[in-house]
């Protein structure tokens, strides 16, 4: 499934799949950033629970990231080669 989520935007989202793969990369680094600008979002957004637990997975998300960057970056290893362009096939892209 991997290489076909690399393989789908290469054919009709080119210009996607570069901008992923110039993005990516920042994310991890820069992923502590977003956890309470998320968490703030979802308080806002709290009339709408839908919504609100949107922005709450995306900070867990990025709570998660931060925590990979600064270790092993395990988690994120597919991620990583999904960006870089590597094959992927069989990897599990885990958040």
């Amino acid at each position: 499934m991997a290489a076909a989520l690399h393989a789908e935007p290469k054919c009709s989202q080119e210009a996607l799949l570069k901008r992923f793969r110039q993005n990516l990369p920042d994310v991890y680094g820069k992923a502590y950033r977003w956890v309470a600008e998320m968490e703030e979002i979802a308080r806002f957004a709290v009339e709408d629970p839908g919504a609100a637990e949107i922005y709450q997975g995306a900070a867990r998300l990025y709570e998660r990231l931060a925590a990979d960057a600064a270790g092993a970056l395990a988690r994120s290893a597919s991620w990583r080669a999904f960006s870089a362009g590597a094959d992927t096939a069989g990897a599990q892209f885990t958040s």
